[in-house]
């Protein structure tokens, strides 16, 4: 852990620039993100993001999951391999926690990577989530002729490939930055009758450069040593 901790820096606690749902920054006054706001509107609910790291671009942890994927060109096993163990320690530490707050999860179901390419995420993640937390089933594909773009939202996105009506669904990424692709696929899913109730991801991209709140954020997490307690931190 001690080399990933290098890595990975630990996503905020609640405080009164976090946004309540994707534990990203928020202006004052505001309970949640834009982005979360604007997923509410138009899907009719966001849902809550537990991440294993936050993350800036350029870094390494952004290198990792963007080169780990073999539709990327220049796929790095190494790469990996190391978001596997931290995958791996993140839900070995917090099985029971997640479990408590949001669960217990029938189905843990990936994202479609983008260019709506099934496998990558499952690899990563799925399987300390098929021995903790639930079974992984890749159900959910792109819809011929979506067109995802960043802070935009639609269940017309994504299509269901079997029945879910009334099971308990946790959805699983790499990536998140503005939802657009996770949160459209839960509302796909959502729109089958199913319950989704968390999104887990590894890295919650934040961009420091974009305003005042976020290179707040940001210079407060990275200044944090990566230190996984007995106290989740979106507790």
């Amino acid at each position: 852990m001690t080399e990933l901790s290098s890595v990975l820096t630990m996503p905020p606690r609640a405080a009164g620039d976090v946004c309540s749902i994707c534990r990203s920054w928020r202006k004052p006054g505001y309970a949640v993100c834009w982005n979360c706001q604007t997923a509410a509107d138009q899907l009719g609910a966001a849902v809550p993001v537990i991440s294993v790291s936050i993350y800036s671009k350029p870094s390494v942890l952004r290198e990792w999951l963007t080169f780990y994927k073999p539709s990327r060109g220049v796929e790095n096993p190494e790469y990996r391999q190391s978001l596997r163990e931290a995958a791996a320690v993140f839900l070995e530490t917090y099985a029971d926690e997640l479990t408590a707050d949001f669960g217990p999860f029938d189905l843990a179901v990936p994202v479609p990577s983008g260019g709506g390419a099934l496998g990558a995420v499952a690899d990563v993640i799925g399987p300390s989530v098929e021995s903790l937390l639930a079974p992984v089933e890749e159900i959910v594909t792109l819809a011929p002729g979506a067109h995802v773009r960043a802070g935009h939202y639609s269940d017309s996105w994504f299509t269901v490939s079997r029945n879910v009506e009334g099971t308990r669904i946790v959805m699983l990424d790499d990536v998140y930055a503005s939802g657009a692709r996770a949160q459209s696929a839960s509302a796909a899913l959502r729109k089958k009758g199913a319950d989704v109730t968390l999104i887990i991801v590894i890295g919650r991209r934040i961009n420091p450069e974009f305003c005042a709140e976020a290179s707040a954020l940001w210079k407060r997490q990275s200044s944090e040593s990566y230190h996984l307690s007995e106290s989740p931190y979106w507790r």
